[in-house]
């Protein structure tokens, strides 16, 4: 199976996920130019840094890698979870990455080192998603504990707890200023959040089964 695939920025690549590596396709040609070897379990998710020079992988085996776009070369290993790494993203610098753990936690890196700055603690069960804020300042978490939590990036101190689904929180993203959160919910539900004061400004209700994404336009 597939498990993902996504388009570089600027469109001419696509990154996708299959069994326990990665591949790199050309858009204009549909050739296979780089498959990313290294990881030892299932590759979970993929995506690309902003600028499209750096591809970032999310494993069950614990660990994130960072990988070049032109080379297919590992160029670092993001390893201190204690159980599957759902998800990893770039900070919109490409200087950090976000990971999200089955372990409880998710880990702020820095891309040069591969160092550990954070470990953002609270949830109480697994971290399916999390992203940075436009500006860098906050971060954002989803679990199966049914809340998500904004963080302090700096500190690492949680902000504000997302509580309102009676249900797994899938995912969670911010809008493009960073004002609000949107978070898609095993209940059903999607629920438009203020990132400043943490309150519910909207629930997006009528589904039928689990929501799994939500993204504001």
């Amino acid at each position: 199976a597939v498990h993902s695939a996504v388009f570089s920025p600027d469109g001419d690549l696509v990154v996708t996920t299959c069994l326990d590596t990665a591949r790199i396709w050309s858009t204009s040609s549909g050739e296979r130019l780089h498959m990313l070897k290294g990881h030892r379990d299932a590759v979970c998710k993929a995506t690309f840094s902003f600028d499209g020079a750096l591809v970032l992988t999310a494993s069950r085996d614990l660990t994130a890698r960072v990988w070049s776009t032109k080379s297919g070369e590992c160029l670092c290993i993001l390893a201190g979870h204690g159980d599957t790494v759902f998800m990893a993203a770039f900070s919109p610098d490409n200087a950090l990455v976000i990971t999200a753990s089955s372990d409880l936690t998710a880990k702020i890196w820095n891309v040069g080192s591969g160092e550990c700055l954070r470990t953002l603690t609270g949830h109480r069960n697994r971290v399916y998603s999390a992203a940075f804020a436009p500006n860098m300042a906050r971060a954002l978490t989803a679990s199966h504990d049914r809340t998500a939590r904004v963080w302090n990036t700096e500190t690492g101190e949680c902000l504000h707890t997302l509580a309102g689904h009676w249900d797994t929180v899938f995912s969670a993203v911010f809008s493009a200023d960073g004002v609000m959160v949107l978070t898609a919910s095993f209940d059903c539900t999607a629920k438009v959040w203020s990132t400043e004061k943490g309150e519910c400004l909207h629930t997006l209700a009528g589904h039928g089964d689990n929501v799994n994404s939500a993204v504001f336009s």
